[in-house]
């Protein structure tokens, strides 16, 4: 009977749980969570109160001391003007404090006690010392202050202090008021007078609740001055305790003469001043009570009714899934159900869908991973100059779908903690800005110590890629970031080096997430150059078998992989650029040569390094021997190479033009146009504009060279000339570019050094 209807009451279970399951919450988190919001609105609104409360006393107490200054710093207040008993001086004083208090609601409030004559001197009145506060008919009467007592009291005032809270008559009116007493001049032994501001308790406690709570006004020394109603706790020691415990503003539940209260404390911003807000845990409770019984008994009556439709509804709901059950036993059973009797429906319906699912995600992933792994190791040649020429990139990128673009930059990344796991993630979110872009293209690679992946970038202008620049600033802070050189679609590999050497960099400055190629040191650069430009004279002087020059480079490349450079990233990929190269020239003979893509494939020492290049080239050099009469030809089958090295080795003239490197090459200026044009698909002036502000923004960011003086570097006649390029393609100054970039320059150059 269980097997048979199992499913059916899998579904009533079900639906009972799901149902009873909101009842469950609201049973053990929402009741006991009104509960809590309840505290927390109550606490909320008394911090609020309590805010401005302390702001109102802070704000009277500030504007008290900006008075206190202006008494003490009046000319028409001299001392003489203190020191002499006569009714002219009288009058002036309360003038001027007329004037000085207009300002303020404190006007019927302030008095002026001067100690060299023992005149009170008012806004409007001037009191002798035996009158102010000698009785009711006086016009201020303290009576729970003794006259004596009070002038005692204000003859040794040296700062401010607070008179606590209370009774006394002005002009026949009763009020409760705290007396707060200040120096003049303030903080001075040799002060003349002290200024007594008389502030209503009702003013005080202008915003406070009507309901619940008491309000406590205490002074630094945790003495209260001011209360909103007279309590037995003020006086108790446990309440004296809590002032005492913790001067900070913080709120707690407290039990004060076995009563529970939630208490608050608010700090004053001049830190003279706490006040504290006490409110009953009874009165808070008593609404919330009220409303957990009506919950309660909502879903009591709820729970009925909802148990009713469950029975009725589970039947009805229960109908497809027998029916679908049939169709998969003659499905799987190939026209019979021949599956075993106590497999119950759903099991065979599961069945059914994980064989289906399963061969989905096997052919799945097996087509992406094939389609992966072969896109990446056509890149991986691609950085590491594995491919002949560049009719074989541009066909290896059709098969394995990598669009290419006229120009590519290189930007290695590192996750520096690597139990977070979060860089891949924020690589998706990159390459789908060159997906929603449309021009660019973006792929991703696994890196070369010390980058764990590296992105290439293929684009036309580079303002397609400023966007993918820009997000790349708010990456993490675990995520390390360099960013190559711009180089043309046929020269990767400096530009991948470049990121690289950056990336470094940023690793070894805890102040930088982000490092550029132009952020790393002269020194630096001009050492990768140096070893990529022998890299590329290399390849060219292969590929027109021009042996002198083959045998002198090949050991200025030598020495310098293996006896200047440091970083094992630039000797594993100099040595597959050099080992490739080799390679290429070497299967071109007909002599079968493994190419090298993967640092798994380079070996650990250097010894074997060497022995393997020197193995390679001694091949090739046997073949070039066997195969070519060398001979010094001039100037035909001109490589574009050789006019971009010239182009390099010569920015810095400022009379380099058009026609005379087509006169060095013995081409017409029309013929090395056009070729030029055709070859690097943009003019030779823009070329050589764009070669120069590169290495102007490289000088800008490592020297403190003028601008004329690095105008004059990189090959333009004045500053105007080269602040004008500048601007064109950068958008802003060469001294805006070289200020947005200091900062960084300085901690990357510490490091370096």
């Amino acid at each position: 009977m269980w097997k048979q209807y199992e499913v059916r009451w899998r579904y009533l279970i079900s639906y009972l749980l799901l149902f009873l399951m909101p009842f469950s919450i609201v049973s053990i988190y929402l009741i006991p969570r009104i509960s809590d919001m309840s505290k927390e609105n109550t606490l909320k609104a008394a911090e609020s109160r309590l805010d401005l409360i302390s702001q109102t006393i802070n704000d009277k107490i500030y504007s008290s001391f900006q008075n206190v200054f202006l008494i003490a710093d009046n000319p028409d207040l001299s001392s003489s003007v203190f020191r002499e008993k006569n009714e002219i001086n009288s009058k002036l004083i309360s003038k001027e404090l007329k004037k000085i208090f207009s300002h303020t609601t404190l006007t019927d409030n302030v008095y002026f006690y001067n100690k060299l004559t023992g005149y009170i001197h008012g806004l409007y009145h001037t009191y002798r010392h035996e009158w102010f506060n000698a009785s009711v008919k006086s016009g201020i009467y303290f009576p729970d202050w003794p006259q004596q007592e009070m002038y005692a009291y204000l003859d040794n005032v040296t700062k401010i202090d607070f008179f606590p809270q209370q009774k006394l008559l002005v002009s026949g009116f009763q009020k409760q008021a705290v007396t707060v007493c200040i120096p003049v001049p303030y903080d001075n032994i040799y002060s003349y007078g002290i200024l007594l501001i008389i502030i209503p308790t009702e003013n005080l406690f202008s915003e406070q609740s009507e309901e619940m709570e008491d309000i406590i006004v205490a002074d630094s020394s945790n003495n209260v001055i001011a209360y909103s109603q007279e309590a037995d706790y003020l006086e108790s020691e446990e309440f004296l305790n809590l002032l005492e415990s913790r001067s900070d503003s913080y709120y707690a539940e407290v039990r004060i003469e076995g009563v529970q209260y939630l208490f608050c404390q608010k700090q004053s911003p001049s830190s003279l001043l706490k006040t504290v807000s006490l409110t009953p845990m009874g009165s808070i409770m008593t609404p919330v009570y009220s409303i957990q019984r009506s919950i309660v008994f909502l879903l009591a009556g709820t729970s009925i009714v909802g148990l009713l439709f469950i029975f009725l509804l589970t039947k009805y709901n229960y109908v497809p899934i027998r029916r679908i059950y049939k169709q998969v036993q003659l499905l799987l059973g190939n026209g019979e159900p021949d599956l075993p009797n106590k497999r119950n429906e759903l099991d065979t319906i599961s069945q059914a869908i994980n064989t289906l699912q399963d061969k989905y995600q096997e052919i799945l992933s097996q087509m992406l991973k094939i389609r992966n792994v072969s896109q990446e190791y056509f890149l991986i040649q691609y950085l590491n100059g594995g491919l002949k020429n560049e009719e074989d990139i541009i066909q290896y990128a059709s098969i394995y779908n990598v669009k290419l673009n006229a120009n590519l930059l290189c930007v290695a990344f590192c996750e520096t903690d690597k139990m977070n796991h979060s860089l891949p993630t924020y690589l998706e979110e990159l390459l789908n800005l060159s997906r929603n872009d449309g021009n660019s293209s973006c792929y991703v690679i696994s890196g070369t110590a010390p980058a764990d992946f590296i992105i290439i970038l293929f684009f036309e202008e580079e303002k397609e890629i400023k966007p993918f620049i820009y997000k790349l600033y708010s990456l993490p802070p675990s995520i390390k970031v360099g960013v190559g050189t711009i180089e043309s679609l046929y020269k990767p590999a400096k530009s991948n080096v470049m990121s690289l050497v950056a990336l470094e960099a940023a690793l070894f400055n805890h102040n930088i997430n982000i490092a550029q190629h132009d952020d790393v040191s002269i020194k630096n650069i001009h050492f990768i150059s140096q070893l990529y430009d022998q890299l590329r004279n290399f390849e060219i002087a292969v590929a027109q078998k021009r042996a002198p020059h083959i045998l002198e480079l090949f050991e200025q490349i030598m020495d310098t992989i293996f006896e200047q450079s440091k970083r094992i990233f630039i000797i594993q990929g100099a040595y597959m650029n050099l080992l490739n190269t080799l390679a290429r020239a070497l299967n071109q003979y007909e002599i079968n040569a493994d190419y090298c893509y993967s640092v798994l494939d380079i070996p650990i020492d250097a010894k074997e390094m060497k022995d393997k290049l020197q193995e390679m080239y001694g091949l090739f050099w046997d073949a070039l021997q066997n195969d070519i009469n060398i001979s010094e030809s001039g100037g035909a089958n001109i490589d574009i190479s050789l006019i971009l090295s010239y182009l390099e080795n010569n920015y810095t003239r400022s009379d380099l033009s058009l026609a005379e490197t087509a006169n060095n090459f013995n081409l017409t200026y029309s013929n090395l146009s056009h070729f030029f044009k055709s070859k690097m698909d943009e003019t030779f002036s823009s070329y050589l504009e764009k070669l120069r502000i590169d290495h102007a923004k490289t000088v800008l960011v490592n020297t403190d060279d003028t601008i004329e003086q690095i105008a004059e570097k990189v090959g333009y006649s004045n500053a105007n000339s080269f602040t004008r390029a500048f601007r064109k393609r950068e958008v802003f100054s060469p001294s805006a570019y070289r200020k947005s970039k200091h900062t960084n320059r300085d901690a990357i150059h510490e490091e370096s050094d």
